[in-house]
């Protein structure tokens, strides 16, 4: 019988030898047979992983096919992303007392303008007794809390659309949205018991396809658990948005592909990788980020570090876009200065389709309120203002026009307009 030798520590350190017996024929078939089996295993696997159905098309179970075109072919699925927990309390969030404020208009008005919208009689009394101050043409008043909470939807959206146009009524300015087509699906995201669901439910009101929300400062003191509080804010501050992919299959044309993604000079980076992901039979879906420049790759999905004001000065949605295919970010387009005189000097209007690169402007009475970069199959590259609460991400062209024309009242639609570099013609 065939021995070997393995070392063994003897006495004072010293290394000596024993003898040991070696594995049995059979115990050695039996491992044989046991990594065949193992690696058979493994084998059919993969195999049956290639041949199934792509429902998932290769990148997460509920992801959709986006529409073919110059940029390949998209699949794209929903993500719902909040801010990190340390952002979640700070100065921003303490708690003052709801104060509305309307100009030009006394008391007797504004309590007219109450009642036109609807309000009942038992509230317009409280809201009489309120605290109220006058002073030059503004007025202010401070609300009770049973006013703000049982003002029902169409009263709310009547008011808060006259307070939205001033700009120190920063809550009605720049209310918390929910799709209305996902309100329950929303809500429910962040596990809000069912009472303060309810609750938030109640002071919603709506505008478009979106459902707002403008009460925070009274909502919040109303929940007396930490945790639910924090629930609550996450439930706010979330954000839909989307996990994108390129499907690539071996009919794609590399060709068209690096020439729509590769702008920037990176064609012949991008070449190899779509060549490469061709070859598999079944076609693989690649994630987008690995299409895109360093920029938007390396913030996607993330959140700037606030300052003690709980945003970054004028890093802002221009910054972003203007930046989008530099390594290193310009400050100069910090400065609206300079970011207007950009747009108009190094870009011009299209009429046609946009394209990978193109920017997407937010126009009301000829104000830039805000641009993104375009994608493909209408989703954008966009930082949505400069609060640290509000990350890089995707959005749906339409989405985002809704969002942000949920600050507008429903007659001033705002414009939307396409440019394109001068040096992309």
């Amino acid at each position: 019988m065939k021995l070997f030798p393995v070392p063994v520590k003897g006495r004072c350190g010293r290394t000596s030898f024993r003898r040991r017996r070696a594995f049995s024929y059979k115990t050695t078939l039996a491992l044989t047979v046991a990594v065949l089996l193992l690696t058979t295993a493994v084998a059919t696997w993969f195999y049956a992983r290639s041949k199934a159905p792509a429902s998932s098309y290769g990148f997460v179970t509920d992801s959709t096919l986006g529409t073919p075109g110059p940029w390949g072919q998209l699949v794209y699925t929903p993500l719902e992303i909040e801010p990190p927990a340390d952002y979640l309390f700070s100065d921003k969030w303490v708690v003052r007392p709801p104060r509305w404020l309307f100009k030009k208009k006394s008391p007797e008005e504004v309590l007219s303008l109450f009642s036109a919208a609807g309000m009942p009689a038992n509230l317009l009394s409280r809201l009489k007794n309120a605290r109220w101050d006058k002073e030059n043409d503004e007025c202010m008043v401070w609300p009770p809390d049973d006013v703000i909470v049982n003002m029902l939807p169409d009263c709310r959206a009547k008011v808060y659309g006259e307070l939205d146009d001033i700009s120190e009524n920063e809550a009605q300015g720049g209310p918390y949205t929910f799709h209305a087509g996902k309100l329950d699906q929303e809500i429910a995201a962040f596990g809000l018991s069912p009472q303060t669901q309810a609750l938030l439910k109640k002071m919603l009101y709506r505008r478009g396809d979106l459902f707002l929300f403008a009460d925070i400062d009274t909502l919040l003191p109303k929940i007396d658990q930490p945790e639910e509080q924090i629930k609550l804010v996450k439930t706010l501050t979330h954000h839909s948005t989307w996990l994108l992919g390129l499907r690539v299959t071996p009919s794609s044309d590399v060709d068209q592909i690096v020439s729509y993604w590769g702008k920037g000079r990176r064609r012949k980076d991008l070449r190899p990788l779509i060549e490469s992901l061709r070859r598999f039979p079944n076609g693989v879906t690649i994630d987008l980020s690995h299409l895109l420049p360093i920029f938007p790759r390396s913030r996607l999905y993330c959140y700037p570090l606030p300052n003690a004001e709980g945003y970054l000065p004028k890093h802002d949605c221009h910054w972003a876009s203007l930046n989008f295919f530099n390594e290193i970010p310009d400050e100069r387009f910090c400065d609206p200065s300079v970011t207007v005189p950009t747009f108009l000097k190094d870009y011009v209007p299209i009429n046609g389709t946009p394209e990978f690169g193109d920017l997407v402007l937010l126009i009301s009475e000829d104000k830039v309120i805000h641009s993104a970069v375009y994608l493909a199959d209408g989703f954008v590259f966009t930082k949505n203002g400069n609060f640290a609460i509000q990350p890089w991400m995707y959005m749906r062209v339409a989405d985002m026009i809704a969002s942000y024309q949920s600050s507008y009242p429903p007659g001033e639609a705002l414009k939307v307009v396409y440019i394109r570099k001068k040096t992309d013609l």
